[in-house]
């Protein structure tokens, strides 16, 4: 499970914050995302540092964090060259540009893309979504949320 728990929490906030899905849906994967954070904390009590804290899990929010640092750069560079592309330019310059879009494509299809970075299609914000879930969670997934308050705030501000 520790080998894969980066791609499941991506996957658990991905469908959390994309609102095709049902409520149940959403609030299943927060009760989820809870249980695995108190797995990760609990059963793998010898590599918690001195807050009381795993460090696998503060090790994917800092992770986590330089990605959408990353994916939010790219956007704004794809944003400049839209905006450069539309301009009248010289033949060369145009060719430089689609080499560039080229190798970017080539080079996108080649890393992995957090889930998260893709834009959602909903109207509300990753930690907008969260804090939703955490509010209308209730009895253990709530219990558990509150437990292990600082890494879904951590991700909140993250986000």
């Amino acid at each position: 499970m520790v080998a894969f728990l980066y791609n499941v929490l991506d996957k658990l906030i991905a469908l959390i914050a994309n609102r095709p899905y049902s409520e149940s849906l959403s609030s299943a994967c927060f009760e989820t995302m809870g249980q695995l954070v108190k797995i990760c904390t609990m059963l793998l009590d010898s590599c918690l540092d001195s807050h009381g804290r795993s460090t696998l899990l503060t090790s994917y929010v800092h992770y986590y964090k330089i990605a959408m640092k990353e994916s939010k750069a790219r956007s704004q560079l794809c944003k400049d060259m839209a905006a450069e592309k539309n301009k009248p330019g010289s033949p060369e310059t145009q060719k430089l540009y689609h080499i560039i879009e080229d190798v970017e494509k080539l080079s996108a299809s080649h890393q992995r893309v957090p889930v998260e970075a893709v834009p959602c299609t909903s109207n509300k914000a990753v930690h907008e979504e969260l804090v939703e879930q955490w509010v209308r969670s209730g009895g253990c997934a709530r219990e558990m949320a509150f437990l292990n308050a600082w890494f879904f705030l951590e991700l909140m501000v993250s986000l």
